[in-house]
């Protein structure tokens, strides 16, 4: 929910700091954190990320990876089998400074 509030807060900025406002807006809630560092590590499915962080629940999970997917720091993979199988992953560079470069190339 506040991650929303400062999206619209981030309007009373300067001009020039809007793109800055705007990532720590992506990457500023509780969880965002958490979730990419895990996804640094490779391909991860959705059950192995919620055992992974402690203390999520599937709902807020769901969210926070639609969120990131949204904003295109995040990539869902499904796999074509019975069941369906799925995973996320992040960008081919991962590391801090490169998710950072590709946050401010979205703005």
């Amino acid at each position: 929910m506040t991650k929303y509030l400062f999206k619209n807060a981030a309007t009373h900025l300067p001009e020039y700091c809007r793109p800055t406002g705007e990532i720590l807006a992506m990457l500023g809630d509780k969880w965002s954190v958490a979730i990419l560092g895990n996804l640094s590590k490779g391909r991860v499915r959705f059950s192995e990320l919620e055992n992974l962080i402690e203390g999520i629940s599937q709902r807020m999970l769901t969210l926070t990876l639609r969120s990131l997917e949204r904003d295109g720091l995040v990539a869902r993979i499904v796999t074509p089998t019975v069941p369906a199988r799925d995973g996320f992953y992040w960008g081919a560079d991962q590391t801090c400074a490169g998710l950072m470069t590709r946050a401010w190339d979205l703005y």
